[in-house]
């Protein structure tokens, strides 16, 4: 019997310790606890173990999983294009808690309201968090420490715009 073959490769973005890749052993077999847990757009417990070249997931349990729980198609959508950006931008081992609330709050927002305008504010606060854009203006209660719901409250439709312009700059700029 071919183990190899069950193994795979998992990316987590951590709060403690950002992005990373660990090699779930046995994870496609049907006998394996993990593989559940283990899907995309789950939040869950884990265990890891650094090896020698590369962590190794030992554990892990699911709280949920939002891509399953999300209101209806647009809210998928609206969660894709977050995670693409997420996978696009976030890189490396380094812990910041601020990124992975902001993730989190926009993953939570986004599987229940198909909002366009919350995803912009998310995308404009990881950007911003990240270096690729210098808010300036009315734009800096964006990236206030607030939560997504409290800057959604007083959020001015008017500015989607300028957040659209300075998203677009920053994708662009960034060749990644």
């Amino acid at each position: 019997r071919n183990r190899i073959g069950a193994d795979r490769s998992i990316q987590l973005f951590t709060e403690e310790s950002g992005m990373l890749s660990a090699r779930a052993s046995g994870i496609r077999e049907e006998k394996s606890k993990m593989r559940y847990a283990l899907q995309p757009f789950s939040f869950a417990r884990v265990t890891l173990v650094r090896g020698r070249h590369e962590w190794r997931l030992t554990g892990a349990l699911c709280d949920s999983n939002v891509f399953f729980a999300a209101q209806d198609r647009a809210c998928r959508v609206q969660l894709l294009k977050l995670m693409r950006l997420v996978d696009r931008f976030v890189t490396g081992e380094e812990e910041s808690r601020d990124l992975f609330r902001i993730v989190k709050e926009g993953i939570q927002h986004l599987a229940e309201f198909d909002d366009e305008h919350a995803y912009r504010v998310v995308a404009f606060r990881l950007l911003s968090l990240l270096g690729y854009i210098a808010p300036k203006g009315e734009l800096e209660v964006l990236v206030s420490p607030l939560t997504l719901s409290e800057i959604l409250l007083g959020y001015d439709t008017s500015l989607g715009a300028h957040l659209d312009r300075d998203i677009e700059r920053a994708l662009s700029v960034s060749h990644l």
